[in-house]
């Protein structure tokens, strides 16, 4: 049996040979346009219900129509929001679809359905109610999601009132759709395809509202645990 050793003196030992891994890093301070694109769509998104909080204040103060001041403003703010289930859908963010659309759709239906074409309801003190709850929910989560998007650690006030102001705020928010909703059935036809949709509607808010509350609930202890 021959040996494994090498006999042939004209035969150098070859060394072991050993090949370095290249790994590319990316720059400091180079983003993806993934991440370009959030950027952007947070900061639109801060500014836009920035305003819609002023805008909604400033006409409650003046006591002017608070839909003629808002109404288009906040529909179009909220019309973009639909993008957060496509960002979800695409990998770009790591929110839950299913509450991404769930919270959108029922916003949308809200500003769309339930009170655009209904004029008799424009200036109700609920709709001022669901204005001040929306944006000053926005006005926390937007620059949240832009300060973890730019740096490592967010404020701590901002982390906080992320995790704890939804507490209160989607209870208000739910109070101010719901009465919305029930007080437009008064000045619809019993009989009409609208008042059927929209009470039905109503119907469910409160549990898909709970579904977000329970979910904000979980992040929070998530987080806190953590």
């Amino acid at each position: 049996m021959g040996g494994l050793s090498n006999n042939n003196p004209n035969m150098a030992e070859k060394k072991p040979t050993y090949t370095k891994k290249i790994t590319k890093v990316q720059p400091k301070g180079k983003r993806s346009w993934g991440t370009i694109y959030l950027i952007a769509y947070n900061a639109f998104q801060t500014l836009a219900w920035t305003s819609i909080f002023l805008l909604t204040a400033i006409s409650i103060f003046k006591g002017e129509n608070i839909w003629d001041n808002v109404g288009n403003l906040c529909m179009y703010a909220q019309f973009v929001g639909l993008l957060e289930a496509l960002h979800g859908l695409f990998g770009l963010t790591r929110t839950s679809i299913f509450a991404s659309v769930l919270q959108q759709s029922g916003r949308v239906f809200y500003l769309f359905v339930a009170v655009e074409p209904n004029e008799i309801i424009h200036n109700h003190f609920a709709v001022w109610h669901v204005f001040l709850a929306w944006s000053i929910t926005e006005i926390i989560r937007y620059p949240f999601y832009l300060f973890k998007l730019y740096r490592p650690r967010v404020p701590e006030i901002l982390q906080w009132l992320r995790y704890n102001a939804f507490i209160v705020l989607y209870p208000w928010g739910l109070f101010g759709e719901w009465y919305t909703m029930r007080s437009v059935l008064e000045f619809l036809d019993s009989e009409s395809q609208s008042y059927q949709f929209i009470n039905v509607v109503s119907y469910i808010l409160p549990f898909a509202v709970l579904y977000l509350y329970i979910t904000m609930f979980s992040m929070r202890s998530k987080l806190y645990k953590s």
